[in-house]
């Protein structure tokens, strides 16, 4: 009968054992399968134990090390990321100790360092399809910019964006798109904003750009409609010359987002117009820009939102590999 985990008693079954590499240990992303979160306990499984015989996916082998930390922390630790990449069951691999010597001013000292690894997998029969999603953003330059490269941004189901080609188009599409706005887990504007409440309202975020593993510390001053909509929004970038930048927001009469426009760069103003699908979901943008003194806004690029059908998704599934843990 299979267990979840729990701390107790654990570090004595692990201490003395050896070390059991069925797998290259290198973490990595072993499936290209976009898997929702698990938000049931996921099982574990210690090396050696028998799993139930059904196919299953490997979905990334993963590892977690630490100087203060014990091995049930880190099998915790693992458990959880195992969890966010959508597994129902963690083998563990490998457990190591080892000290690690580490030099201070004229003297050194060693550390007690202990590893895990783990493999997150998830059983076929558990697979479903997760439902009508964004699965990417194709950007194409039109009016002076027609001739521009464009390309794709894919969206996995973490939030992650990859930008097929990082041109100009792709990484301006990005920044300002709806989905990075609006769905970003990486700290986004909406939704750090409430629904009702005063109509001043001060918020601060670390915002992640895509592209960049630099972050930014933004303060967020939102002007607020009746019906808790956005109608302002003052953007001040706290990192050196405190940038700010004035958003406005337009709806229609379903109280969808249609427009939103503002000066982005100094002298340089940007207007993006939104269109849904019957559904509500986002079917596509386009992205215009004018200049101070310029009275007709030149078209810019546009973008068109896929999403993944069922039948695209079954595709997806058919080109995996799948295990039998008869093997």
């Amino acid at each position: 009968m299979r267990y979840l985990f729990t701390l107790s008693c654990l570090y004595m079954l692990f201490s003395g054992c050896v070390s059991y590499r069925p797998y290259p240990m290198t973490e990595s992303k072993l499936t290209a399968l976009d898997i929702p979160a698990n938000e049931n306990p996921v099982s574990l499984y210690m090396m050696g134990e028998t799993l139930p015989e059904k196919d299953y996916l490997r979905i990334a082998l993963l590892k977690e090390s630490s100087v203060n930390a014990n091995t049930n922390d880190l099998i915790g630790r693992l458990l959880g990321r195992a969890a966010t990449l959508g597994a129902d069951a963690l083998l563990i691999q490998n457990i190591s100790e080892t000290e690690e010597v580490r030099e201070l001013s004229e003297s050194s000292y060693s550390v007690h360092k202990e590893s895990v690894w783990g493999l997150a997998i998830k059983f076929k029969e558990n697979l479903t399809y997760p439902g009508r999603k964004l699965s990417h953003i194709e950007v194409q330059g039109i009016g002076g910019n027609a001739q521009s490269e464009g390309g794709n941004i894919y969206l996995a189901a973490n939030g992650e964006a990859t930008l097929s080609k990082s041109t100009k188009l792709t990484k301006i599409a990005w920044q300002f798109s709806m989905e990075y706005l609006m769905e970003s887990t990486h700290g986004c504007f909406f939704n750090k904003i409430p629904s009702g409440g005063s109509s001043d309202i001060s918020h601060y975020l670390y915002r992640q750009h895509r592209n960049s593993s630099s972050l930014t510390t933004t303060q967020l001053k939102a002007n607020l409609l009746q019906n808790g909509r956005v109608k302002m929004l003052l953007i001040t970038m706290l990192n050196g010359n405190n940038t700010r930048i004035k958003l406005y927001f337009d709806y229609n009469e379903q109280n969808q987002l249609v427009s939103r426009w503002g000066e982005i760069a100094p002298g340089i103003n940007y207007r993006i117009n939104t269109t849904y699908h019957p559904d509500g979901s986002i079917a596509g943008e386009t992205y215009e820009s004018w200049t101070q003194g310029q009275t007709t806004p030149s078209p810019l690029l546009q973008t068109t939102y896929y999403y993944l059908s069922e039948e695209d998704w079954r595709e997806q599934v058919e080109k995996e590999q799948f295990i039998s843990s008869n093997n």
